[in-house]
């Protein structure tokens, strides 16, 4: 877990002392030689965390050593930030006033400078020092790879204990076994491969092994092999020890000269043992689910079973439920479920270890919004770039490999495929308050949980009151995300935006606020800013100083005008600023955007903006500025009337990565002209089109990727079914509310490809 925590602050510092060595003016040297000293550290303690996964008995010296790393870090990246803070701070002022308050403020600024640097330094001594101690601890340097490194530490397996359990032990394992048994059995002839997956702990390798064992599997292959493959292994022996089962197997004497024989030779004597099974079929990929209720009762409550030894009340089994974490790590029944939940974090690179533990701070049972989560991790720097891809792309790829690796659940599926809601089991997530602490990675502050001494980059704040919220004063925090709060008074608010500088990450998702503060313009690294479903009606001027803004969400807010300012934030990728009233039947009126200003033009790096109200004066200047946001993935505008619909389409012609685009005219009598675009955005998923149209727009059937289509008051006077009819990637097609003024619709076929066609009161009214 150290290891996790170095790098980190090793790629942070990579892209400072390259693309932005002009912010560590005075420092550089320092900071440069502070990174060449981590990544020698990095490597030893790869080591040290192998042992610790290992649990090999770890001296005092060595946790104690291991923790200062962890605390170096931690107190570097902060020193680095408060520095970047100063420096961007003094470069604010600009022209001939500017130069005079810098002169005057000139020996104030030299001397916070001065001291963040000095600090630095003793920093660059104290990692120094640091790696000079680690040589007495016989540290491995090792290379950052894959497991089969061979770290030479003894590391024993969990899942051992599995295999040799008796049938009657194992609860529910019948009806998985029998139909993995029918696969081998009965399936192809031909080689196959049969993958069993599902969260660990839930007894894959046990469901494994009884049926490798199982008396009709012998008798039907003439050889078998059972391997296990830990954290630490060598190919070489993997590949001997098949060759020497099935050598048993076949009641062949083993192989002469087998043990001092190379990857490549093992890999040929194997390959002629499945000479006759060259020809393969698909993967079978077998998903083990959790057991029914019924059986679930029987497992728990059975000899040795969690709740065997417990009062059957319902007092005793709650404790037990609230104390899981304890539970895990000091219960004999349990202590094997924690190293084998283990085994899975430890498995993970680096990256996705920060990305996994993140889910920690939201709440037990909370269904998480993936696209938000994405955001967060890009928000910490958790989301590497890949040439050719976006930091959305990459991230949801790292969500999809927590989930292709169980650890992460899906809740919701959106028509297109897309995982829309994801949470964490409830041991995972005992999992992961475990590590979360000892990485000082997030703390957690709840009812259980009101109290918080140490360090920590991060704060999740869950059902606490006010006066143990106002009692936290660790202004080092980079991140806050809160939940189901009763109250957040402007006082707290304005000493908070003071003092809570070095925040990258603030979430006022559903919290009581109705204010924010001038202050907000004060935190320099801030990144992403969420003030949806709150109370808040106007966003300071201010907001424009946040130049590293990248996410700012809006949405079911009350605020309209965005002040001109938000033309200053540079590098933001996602404008969500939209309310919907729930209490008004659907309808034109029923969502409102935001009012912006001319200049919007200069986000280069937009990719969400979503819904911006035209029907104001300077429209049409706003809407042509539309055009050189090139990056655009998503666009909504509100209030649309014939001449902006026409200057919409000129700009949309330039958006070529648009995938969303939602228009709504301004009344039901308004015509949209939408006819303009001769080529239309062609990797273009979404279109939702409501108004009034004197023709269907004659680009829609050139839209091949086109996956969800809703049209509605269109009114429109010829049939538009045909047009839908070669649209090949057609998920969803809505045709309602006054769409069609004929009589009846033409009946033509269209495939979709899935979730379906609605078609509803379309017709004249």
């Amino acid at each position: 877990m150290a290891e996790t925590a170095v790098l980190f602050l090793i790629d942070k510092l990579i892209p400072l002392l390259t693309q932005e060595a002009t912010l560590l003016q005075g420092i550089h040297g320092e900071v440069a030689d502070i990174k060449d000293e981590l990544e020698s550290i990095q490597s030893f303690l790869k080591d040290a965390d192998a042992r610790a996964a290992a649990e090999e008995e770890m001296s005092e010296g060595i946790k104690t050593w291991v923790k200062q790393v962890r605390e170096a870090a931690f107190h570097i990246e902060v020193a680095i930030d408060r520095y970047l803070l100063h420096m961007a701070q003094q470069s604010h002022q600009r022209g001939f006033t500017g130069f005079l308050h810098k002169i005057i403020r000139l020996p104030k600024s030299l001397k916070p400078r001065h001291n963040i640097a000095s600090e630095i330094q003793g920093f660059k001594a104290s990692v120094q020092k640091i790696k000079e101690r680690s040589e007495k601890y016989s540290f491995k340097s090792t290379s950052q790879g894959s497991s089969s490194g061979a770290q030479n530490v003894r590391w024993n397996d969990p899942r051992k204990d599995s295999l040799y359990l008796e049938d009657a032990d194992v609860v529910g394992i019948e009806a998985p076994r029998d139909e993995l048994i029918n696969w081998l059995v009965e399936g192809p002839s031909d080689r196959i491969v049969v993958s069993v997956v599902g969260m660990g702990g839930l007894g894959k390798t046990t469901l494994v092994k009884k049926v490798y064992n199982h008396q009709i599997v012998r008798g039907h292959f003439d050889c078998h092999a059972w391997i296990l493959v830990s954290q630490s292994y060598k190919i070489e022996d993997l590949l001997k020890s098949i060759i020497k089962q099935f050598c048993e197997a076949r009641r062949e004497f083993p192989l002469p000269g087998i043990d001092t024989m190379d990857e490549q030779s093992l890999i040929n004597i194997l390959r002629d043992y499945l000479r006759q099974k060259r020809k393969s079929s698909p993967i079978h990929v077998y998903k083990l689910q959790p057991l029914p209720p019924n059986e679930a009762w029987e497992l728990f409550c059975k000899g040795g079973g969690l709740l065997s030894t417990k009062d059957k009340t319902i007092l005793e089994w709650q404790n037990l439920q609230n104390s899981l974490g304890i539970e895990l790590q000091r219960n004999p029944h349990l202590s094997a479920i924690n190293k084998i939940l283990s085994l899975s974090f430890e498995d993970l690179p680096y990256n996705l270890k920060s990305c996994f533990l993140y889910l920690g701070m939201y709440p037990e049972d909370y269904y998480i919004n993936c696209i938000k989560l994405i955001r967060q991790w890009i928000a910490e720097g958790f989301v590497k770039e890949i040439e050719g891809k976006t930091l959305e792309e990459v991230g949801r790829e790292y969500l999809t490999e927590l989930i292709h690796r169980s650890l992460v659940q899906v809740t919701r599926v959106d028509f297109d495929g897309k995982v829309r809601l994801c949470r964490l089991h409830d041991l995972f997530r005992e999992i992961v308050l475990q590590k979360m602490k000892g990485l000082s990675f997030v703390h957690v502050l709840s009812k259980q949980e009101s109290k918080f001494e140490g360090l920590t980059r991060r704060m999740a704040v869950n059902r606490v009151s006010y006066s143990v919220l106002k009692l936290f004063k660790d202004t080092h925090i980079f991140s806050l995300l809160l939940f189901n709060l009763d109250e957040l008074p402007k006082s707290f608010m304005r000493d908070f935006f003071a003092n809570f500088k070095l925040l990258k990450v603030m979430d006022f998702e559903d919290a009581p606020l109705d204010f924010i503060p001038e202050d907000v313009g004060s935190l320099f690294h801030l990144r992403y800013l969420s003030l949806r479903n709150t109370k808040v009606k106007l966003l300071p001027k201010f907001i424009g100083k946040l130049q590293n803004l990248e996410t700012l969400d809006l949405k079911q807010s009350h605020i309209y005008e965005i002040p001109v300012e938000i033309n200053n934030l540079r590098k933001l990728r996602h404008f969500i600023a939209y309310n919907r009233d729930f209490k008004i039947d659907f309808s034109l009126t029923q969502e409102k955007g935001v009012k912006l200003q001319k200049g919007i033009g200069c986000l280069k790096d937009l990719q969400k903006l979503y819904h911006v109200e035209a029907n104001h004066e300077g429209a049409i200047d706003l809407i042509t500025e539309l055009e050189s946001l090139r990056q655009l993935r998503k666009l909504g505008m509100k209030n649309l009337t014939r001449e902006t619909g026409r200057a919409l389409c000129a700009s949309i012609e330039k958006m070529n990565h648009l995938e969303s685009l939602d228009v709504t005219s301004i009344s039901k009598d308004e015509i949209l002209d939408l006819q303009s675009i001769s080529s239309p955005p062609q990797f273009l998923q979404r279109l939702y089109i409501q108004g009034r149209l004197d023709q269907l727009p004659n680009w829609i059937p050139k839209l091949q990727h086109l996956s969800r289509l809703r049209i509605c008051w269109s009114r429109l006077s010829d049939d538009p079914m045909k047009a839908f009819q070669n649209l090949p990637n057609l998920l969803e097609l809505r045709i309602f509310n006054q769409s069609y003024n004929g009589e009846q619709l033409q009946s033509v076929k269209i495939t979709l490809l899935a979730y379906g066609m609605r078609v509803g009161n379309c017709t004249r009214q």
